[in-house]
């Protein structure tokens, strides 16, 4: 970037975004930050190695730092963009836990998906989380356990998949595991076709759609026939 520049205008843009513009043009390009590392708000100002006079910021965290209309240099509007990136990115990260629990890989993930934030700061986000206590894979993990088996009554098998889909680390996941329990998937078959299917056990032409419902869960065939046997003679 130009070593330094006059800020003319600040303005709203949306999103929780002001529109700032300079005296002069200017790209990313120097020093060169990764492009594909922007967050999605500073990109659409243009093309990475495009010139412009302006760029997006984060309104709340550019009005703290008590930048207003004057001269900027360089140095300074890097450190800006990273201060604002960062600040961006835990706004949005909080937003997200407050509607629903993520595995940090599945947090960044999310803020890179949505464009709001940098892959670093989206990082640094996740590790403040992480020491604040608002994150945590182990907690989560098990909780999911908890559901999957217990609630959801899932095969143990489909219960590790959906572990690793919700993006908990596969050391983790195993920790929460533990040694599963003997007979756990016969038991929650059992459970299963007492309660969710009971009225379709009326009927021997239900068992095709009995099987195949258990098998979306991630029960093994031969634990499916065994049980329906032991309990239908089917």
């Amino acid at each position: 970037m130009t070593n330094s520049m006059q800020v003319l205008s600040v303005s709203p843009a949306g999103r929780g975004l002001v529109r700032v513009t300079f005296d002069k043009l200017f790209s990313f390009s120097d020093p060169a930050p990764r492009f594909e590392s922007l967050p999605r708000y500073l990109r659409e100002c243009g093309d990475f190695e495009e010139k412009r006079d302006y760029i997006f910021l984060d309104a709340k965290a550019f009005s703290e730092r008590a930048y207003k209309e004057g001269e900027i240099s360089g140095a300074d509007l890097s450190e800006l963009i990273q201060v604002c990136d960062r600040y961006r990115a835990w706004e949005k990260a909080l937003g997200h836990l407050e509607r629903r629990d993520y595995s940090r890989s599945a947090l960044i993930k999310k803020l890179l998906e949505k464009g709001e934030a940098s892959l670093s700061a989206a990082e640094n986000a996740a590790d403040k989380l992480e020491q604040t206590g608002l994150l945590d894979d182990e907690r989560l993990a098990l909780r999911l356990w908890e559901g999957f088996t217990t609630e959801k009554r899932l095969s143990a098998r489909e219960a590790r998949r959906r572990l690793t889909l919700a993006g908990i680390p596969a050391e983790i996941a195993e920790a929460a595991i533990g040694k599963p329990e003997s007979g756990g998937d016969l038991k929650n078959i059992k459970q299963l076709l007492s309660t969710k299917y009971s009225r379709l056990l009326t009927d021997k032409e239900n068992i095709p759609k009995i099987k195949q419902a258990l098998l979306r869960r991630g029960f093994a065939f031969g634990d499916i026939n065994a049980v329906l046997r032991q309990t239908t003679g089917f």
